[in-house]
């Protein structure tokens, strides 16, 4: 598929919308808009839709990014006591059972950090989507031949349509903006900081719905909304207020200005801004009256990495795939280079010095991409030799399990191939993290037992003590763990 596409999908409880862009020097521009009311849930209806909209040929497709829409996916605020990006990933696969009604093979994750605080922990942005239905549209996909290479909420796209349009970086940088975006039957309210989705709540309000009433609960709504980011401490105060919609909504401006959430609150459209920067717009192109935010941000460049709802399945065949592709490219350029060396025999002396010089300088290239196949190769080996140990885990958890003093709570457990044990928890207090030190001393088990460190924490008014201990097995469990 051509690179110099992209195309965009949304599939909501109302309709259906593909948005299709060329690349350009200046970001990619729309040429290509389709929208299909959704009057069947089933995915025949889906699929008869699909194949109305998209092209017959796929090469004008190019770079698929499939969004979901925000009432779809569950937004979930959350702290942990590292900054590490690794560290955070694992607290977050460990945690979101616990923060979700779902099991966590139920769904799919992806998370953001949204701030680093400077006692040691992070604010994260958690989005996690049905599996089942995020397979359900990468199965639509298919059954046109096109692939997805990305999943993203529709939130996401809202936020980079602000930034590449809206944001001014001078006047507007670390200050927070509430954006209302308006769709016919449905609207999201997204709280940005800068390149940040601090938060973002699905309303069931659209411009269609006219009526004095609706209108009044759409600003009861955004006000508490608005309460609870304030309430939660999701981020900074509110400096501006944006409305999108291409719909005359000045009555709600008007509501939600009356609300004191922010000094500013302006209208935008989105339509108009789009249209007004392209030269001679294809006639058509965003003509129907629904909200085409979300879909115009998702073709910009640069879209988080991390913000990817795809399923990690998906993600691993990918890479699998590209690592493929590469290796075949290796091979490729490995034949050509002996080709060329072939043929340089050939030359008088003054070519073949010239030419062999340009070969030296393609097969040190090449020693890059050999060092990391190797390293790859030593990875391999080294864990098909952990696979093959006879470590018994269960020894030593029962081992553990009799000196852990019940104030004590174990966080993890490593064990390297030279037997040493990583050990990290909390305690209720430093008497504690001592007499479980000692215990760990005392042990047949273990040798070379090292506090590494015992931190006093707080955490919602309560004090605990967080620590690393370092052991090595003993000589007799080593032993036991030798192929």
């Amino acid at each position: 598929m051509s690179n110099k596409y992209k195309t965009v999908l949304l599939i909501t409880d109302t309709d259906i919308k593909i948005l299709q862009a060329k690349a350009q020097r200046g970001g990619a521009e729309p040429f290509y808009s389709f929208v299909k009311a959704r009057a069947h849930p089933s995915p025949e209806f889906l699929q008869s839709a699909l194949r109305e909209g998209l092209p017959a040929s796929l090469k004008r497709i190019g770079q698929v990014v499939l969004l979901i829409s925000r009432r779809q996916v569950l937004m979930l605020p959350a702290r942990f006591p590292s900054h590490s990006g690794a560290e955070i990933q694992r607290m977050v696969d460990l945690q979101v059972s616990h923060l979700t009604p779902f099991a966590r093979e139920e769904i799919v994750i992806c998370h953001s950090v949204v701030d680093r605080e400077p006692d040691g922990y992070a604010r994260v942005l958690i989005q996690a989507a049905p599996q089942d239905l995020v397979l359900s549209y990468l199965r639509l996909l298919a059954g046109r031949n096109v692939p997805c290479h990305q999943v993203i909420l529709s939130s996401v796209g809202v936020g980079a349509w602000y930034r590449k349009n809206v944001l001014a970086p001078g006047e507007d940088a670390g200050r927070v903006v509430a954006i209302l975006d308006v769709d016919r039957r449905g609207s999201e309210l997204c709280f940005l900081r800068d390149d940040t989705l601090l938060f973002s709540r699905y309303l069931p309000f659209g411009h269609e719905e006219e009526s004095p009433e609706a209108m009044s609960s759409l600003a009861e709504q955004v006000l508490l909304t608005v309460e609870a980011y304030r309430r939660e401490c999701m981020g900074g105060p509110i400096s501006r207020c944006i409305i999108m919609s291409d719909a005359d909504l000045s009555r709600v401006k008007d509501l939600i200005n009356g609300l004191d959430i922010a000094p500013a609150v302006d209208l935008v459209s989105v339509r108009q801004r789009t249209l007004g920067k392209m030269r001679k717009p294809p006639a058509g192109l965003l003509a129907e009256p629904v909200s085409w935010t979300a879909l115009l941000g998702a073709l910009s460049d640069g879209l988080p990495k991390e913000a990817n709802l795809l399923p990690g399945e998906i993600i691993r065949i990918k890479s699998s795939t590209l690592k493929r592709r590469a290796r075949i490219r290796f091979v490729a350029v490995l034949l050509g280079t002996l080709g060329v060396l072939w043929g340089a025999l050939n030359l008088d002396n003054f070519q073949k010095e010239r030419k062999l010089a340009h070969l030296k300088d393609a097969l040190q290239a090449q020693q890059v991409s050999v060092r990391k196949a190797q390293e790859n190769i030593e990875a391999i080996e080294a864990l098909q030799v952990k696979l093959r140990s006879r470590v018994v885990l269960v020894d030593i958890l029962r081992g553990l399990y009799e000196k852990v003093p019940e104030p004590i709570s174990l966080r993890s457990l490593q064990l390297d191939h030279k037997g040493t044990v990583i050990l990290q928890g909390f305690g209720e207090s430093r008497s504690a993290v001592n007499q479980f030190h000692n215990n760990l001393v005392s042990s047949a088990m273990f040798q070379n037992v090292a506090l590494e460190y015992a931190t006093e924490r707080k955490q919602y008014k309560e004090e605990y003590v967080e620590f690393k201990i370092l052991c090595q097995l003993s000589r007799d469990e080593k032993k036991r763990a030798e192929p």
